[in-house]
């Protein structure tokens, strides 16, 4: 498969979906007509010429049984073709490594979504521009789309009530509303209203999935947004939290009480508890409000799944990566979830797994989406330890070097989140702007989330590990607004 059909996958695998199911494809490459008459070096040589400077690519190499046979002909010295291969490629500098399909499964990265129209066959042209096409190649109406096809699955499979399955099934078809996709690639100050009245109808059409008695909180695996690999869900009656495997993050914070995903950033790879860890010199780029300076060490990994414990709702996840410095030192991270009906606990646990003392700053990024109404705009309270005292503003690009706890509140949905950490940590925080059109005047830097950033100094020796702890609750204002009229009334 070329990049004719899709995004450009090189020779790397890709996802096709039909009706909320996915199969995952291989690029064809044709057999290559001289295969038979290269020797084993000469093969190599063409694999290693074709392959990037930097980065790895798969390759898979289809080739008729005859040829597989021959492959396998002892020479007169003992050897065939297949065993001098894989001695060349088992040489210390070779740039090809040879692996199998369990492992390959183990540390594949997401799959890039592909498109083949029907009755495609092998070297057609596509033709034309389908719609399918176009919501499969835009990564915001892709993400929007599986939600929708999950939405759907939910609301076709209710059984029992009709009424409550009629009126979810309104809510989905509002969902599904064709404007959300045409004006995505050409009008773009209309994107974040389009995709939050997406959401909102999304979510209350899977509000009305959750039958009493049948629903059952808890932890599941489902490839929600349809990328090959399955993604851990938390639902409860109020409360969605998703976690993907790519960064470990949660992608998705739906609260139903707002019918929002909190989750829902105008830029791509936002999510809340993305780990990294800097140096000392991009941690002062980062208090600048250069965001360049963020490193992938664990952000761009593939955490490996531990254990899922459904019974206390507990996820552990763990990753490893090199910090780069003047060396390259092995570090690895453990991650654990613990989530409840009002927010998530999660616990790190990060070992200097190199023989020479580590020095670095542990940082773990918190994003949400904010919207700012006609008369009130998002806010922040933190209690800043080093004056002894609460603060309160408007949310601006600033720098706390010790925090104990921070809140944030939405106005528009009337939600509060609350963070507190077991130490005490540094505190960044970043707004996100967007453009909004109201009449035929175009309103620029409206606040429409908000990056945070907790940091803190690690300093450890070989073979130590620190433990870091985040608590991260969401609380709804209008009933903490009630509870505290009807205490009012009952004093």
């Amino acid at each position: 498969m070329s990049g004719q059909h899709g995004l450009h996958t090189g020779f790397s695998p890709a996802v096709v979906e039909d009706k909320g199911k996915t199969i995952t494809v291989f690029p064809y490459i044709p057999d290559d007509p001289d295969f038979i008459t290269r020797t084993p070096q000469e093969f190599y040589e063409k694999l290693a010429a074709t392959a990037p400077s930097t980065g790895e690519i798969m390759y898979l190499l289809f080739l008729p049984v005859k040829t597989y046979i021959k492959c396998l002909e002892k020479n007169k010295d003992g050897t065939n073709w297949f065993s001098s291969f894989i001695d060349i490629c088992s040489q210390p500098d070779s740039v090809i490594r040879l692996t199998h399909t369990a492992e390959l499964m183990k540390h594949r990265q997401p799959h890039p979504p592909m498109y083949i129209a029907p009755n495609t066959i092998l070297c057609d042209a596509p033709t034309g521009h389908a719609t399918k096409r176009a919501v499969t190649m835009q990564r915001v109406a892709f993400k929007i789309y599986s939600k929708m096809m999950y939405v759907n699955m939910l609301a076709n499979g209710m059984k029992g009530d009709k009424a409550r399955k009629k009126y979810a099934l309104q809510e989905l078809w509002k969902a599904q509303n064709a404007e959300l996709f045409a004006l995505e690639p050409c009008i773009p100050e209309y994107h974040n209203e389009l995709r939050r009245i997406a959401y909102k109808n999304l979510l209350v059409a899977e509000k009305q999935t959750r039958l009493p008695g049948i629903f059952t909180e808890g932890l599941t695996r489902y490839d929600i947004d349809m990328d090959g690999l399955k993604e851990v869900l938390s639902q409860r009656s109020s409360l969605n939290m998703y976690v993907h495997h790519h960064g470990g993050k949660i992608f998705e914070c739906d609260v139903f009480s707002a019918y929002k995903n909190y989750s829902d950033m105008p830029f791509e790879h936002s999510g809340m508890f993305i780990d990294y860890l800097l140096p000392e010199a991009a941690l002062q780029h980062l208090k600048e409000g250069n965001l360049e300076a963020l490193t992938s060490v664990f952000s761009d990994n593939i955490y490996q799944e531990t254990e899922v414990n459904t019974i206390r709702s507990e996820l552990k996840l763990s990753t490893s990566g090199l910090f780069d410095t003047s060396i390259d030192q092995p570090v690895s991270l453990r991650k654990q979830y613990t989530f409840f009906s009002d927010g998530a606990q999660v616990q790190y646990i990060l070992k200097n797994d190199s023989p020479f003392n580590l020095s670095a700053y542990f940082v773990v990024e918190i994003d949400i989406a904010l919207e700012e109404t006609d008369s009130i705009t998002p806010s922040l309270s933190l209690y800043d330890c080093e004056e002894n005292q609460k603060k309160e503003r408007s949310i601006t690009t600033d720098v706390f070097n010790k925090v104990s706890w921070i809140q944030l509140e939405d106005p528009e949905g009337k939600i509060q989140f609350t963070i507190e950490a077991n130490e005490v940590p540094g505190f960044i925080v970043i707004p996100v702007y967007g453009i909004c059109k109201k009449g035929s005047e175009t309103v620029e830097q409206l606040i429409r989330g908000v990056r945070m950033f907790f940091y803190w100094r690690t300093d450890l020796n070989s073979n130590y590990e620190t433990e870091k702890l985040l608590f991260f609750k969401i609380k709804n204002r209008k009933n903490l607004r009630n509870a505290a009229s009807t205490a009012a009334h009952t004093e």
